[in-house]
């Protein structure tokens, strides 16, 4: 029983990576917000759904100055984050930058429905946070 649920896990996990790749530019954004400082509008979307469910998710930030150009070569760390509860999970995000100001956060684990933040600490040619509000069902 042990055998097949870790088999289950390794498999969702893996599945999980590549069946989130839907979130794509130019579809409809969740969320677009302004960052701590103000430097950086950022459009967040989700993916497999909008917004998201129980489970994992991949989160896709379109990340732009206050004149609207893109942002690249910024170092992103991501904590997933329930503030009612007073916890984070232990999977630990997966960030790739993919062009044009877009960044990919992966294997985010929201493992219960509730209200959840993505905080995230932005370093690079700016120093900033995001703190990304998602209501999971």
């Amino acid at each position: 029983m042990i055998a097949l649920l870790a088999l289950s896990m390794l498999l969702g996990l893996q599945l999980g990576k590549w069946s989130h790749l839907g979130a794509q530019r130019g579809s409809p954004a969740l969320a677009t917000l302004t960052s701590s400082a103000g430097d950086l509008q950022v459009e967040v979307r989700t993916a497999p759904g909008q917004p998201p469910s129980v489970g994992l998710s991949t989160v896709t930030l379109n990340i732009t100055d206050a004149a609207g150009t893109p942002q690249n070569g910024l170092s992103l760390a991501v904590v997933p984050w329930m503030p009612a509860m007073g916890h984070g999970t232990s999977v630990t995000p997966v960030v790739a930058a993919t062009g044009k100001g877009t960044y990919r956060i992966y294997n985010v684990s929201l493992f219960m429905a509730g209200q959840w933040e993505l905080r995230v600490d932005v370093r690079g040619t700016t120093t900033d946070q995001l703190v990304i509000p998602l209501l999971v069902s």
